[in-house]
């Protein structure tokens, strides 16, 4: 069975690993993203795990400022392909619109997109369009 969580000790530790790997796409230290994030109150983690051994990905974001949209400031699939590699934003989007809209939020911001590659891949997600002049995409959930 797949399961969605939030970052454990656990994802920690298996995050750490795919630093180890060799095979990321990306560089970003998640313990100093979640160490910074750490204190927000409104903050949104999650992990997707397939058969609760594996992880397949890991996101994390929190409201902006006026509270009024939803930003996931990074996410990462497993630099291991997995039953669920390919649809990990999928995932992700989901629980990240229902977040948002129980706080409130009537959008949903993925920040900085690393490359045009991912850049597209967000865009080819139903409703979503992208803010050149900040580097997001978005989908408004109105």
């Amino acid at each position: 069975m797949d399961k969605l969580d939030g970052i454990s000790m656990n994802c920690q530790k298996e995050l750490r690993k795919w630093g180890k790997s060799g095979l990321r796409r990306v560089t970003w230290d998640w313990g100093q993203v979640l160490k910074k994030d750490s204190s927000h109150p409104k903050r949104f983690e999650l992990s997707i795990w397939h058969k609760e051994l594996f992880l397949c990905g890991a996101t994390i974001g929190k409201p902006t400022c006026s509270g009024g949209k939803l930003r996931l400031d990074f996410i990462e699939a497993s630099p291991i392909s997995s039953p669920l590699s390919g649809l990990i934003v999928d995932i992700m989007i989901a629980p990240g619109m229902a977040y948002a809209r129980t706080n409130g939020a009537t959008q949903l911001r993925i920040m900085h997109p690393v490359n045009d590659r991912v850049k597209n891949l967000y865009l080819s997600k139903t409703g979503f369009a992208y803010n050149q002049k900040d580097n997001f995409c978005y989908r408004d959930l109105t």
